[in-house]
């Protein structure tokens, strides 16, 4: 071992390595945060104020996804599509 354990040097390299850890999980998670916060406030909100997590919180962002749009296809259509295709293709 290069230090005792119990030793000062121990406990100031266990307390950086858990500061550490901490940092990289705040920072791997905020990411994943972020998208999930901004997935339910409207556009308009997202272009005016980027970065707050505050609402108002909209579900609209989620119908328009599964109900489809006059300019995309629906989810559940897109699905339906890629069961028939992979179904013609397995036969």
């Amino acid at each position: 071992m290069i230090f005792p354990s119990g030793s000062a040097a121990v406990r100031v390299l266990s307390g950086l390595a858990i500061a550490l850890l901490v940092a990289w999980a705040v920072v791997s998670f905020y990411p994943v945060l972020y998208l999930l916060v901004t997935s339910f406030r409207t556009d308009a909100d997202i272009l005016n104020r980027p970065f707050a997590m505050d609402g108002p919180f909209v579900l609209d962002n989620y119908r328009k996804v599964i109900a489809g749009s006059r300019t995309s296809m629906s989810v559940l259509s897109c699905v339906r599509r890629a069961i028939v295709i992979s179904d013609s293709t397995a036969s």
